[in-house]
C-alpha cells in the first residue's frame, strides 16, 4: 500500500492529502503487483480480501479468527 501512496503522489503531482486521496482509487485500480489487481472499497480497504483477526492471549499475538471474503463469514483459523 505504501507503493500505491507513492504512485498516487506522482499522479497527483502533490503531497496534499485531499489531492492524493482523490487520485488513490484510480491509481489502485490500474496497479497490478504482488497483490495482483488492487480494488478498494468505499472505506479504502481492499475490496476483495480475506483478513486475519488478531488477538492477544497470554501476552502473545495469535490469530483468533479469519474473515473469508467469498463466503462473507468469520471462522476460527483451524
Amino acid at each position: 500500500m505504501v507503493w500505491l501512496l507513492g504512485l498516487s503522489i506522482l499522479e497527483a503531482q502533490s503531497t496534499g492529502v485531499d489531492v492524493v486521496k482523490s487520485v488513490l482509487p484510480a491509481v489502485a485500480s490500474k496497479y497490478s503487483g504482488a497483490l495482483d489487481s488492487v480494488d478498494l472499497n468505499e472505506a479504502g480497504d481492499l475490496g476483495a480480501a480475506d483478513y486475519r483477526i488478531w488477538s492477544v492471549i497470554d501476552s502473545e499475538w495469535v490469530i483468533a479468527d479469519v474473515y473469508d471474503f467469498e463466503t462473507d463469514s468469520i471462522a476460527p483459523p483451524y
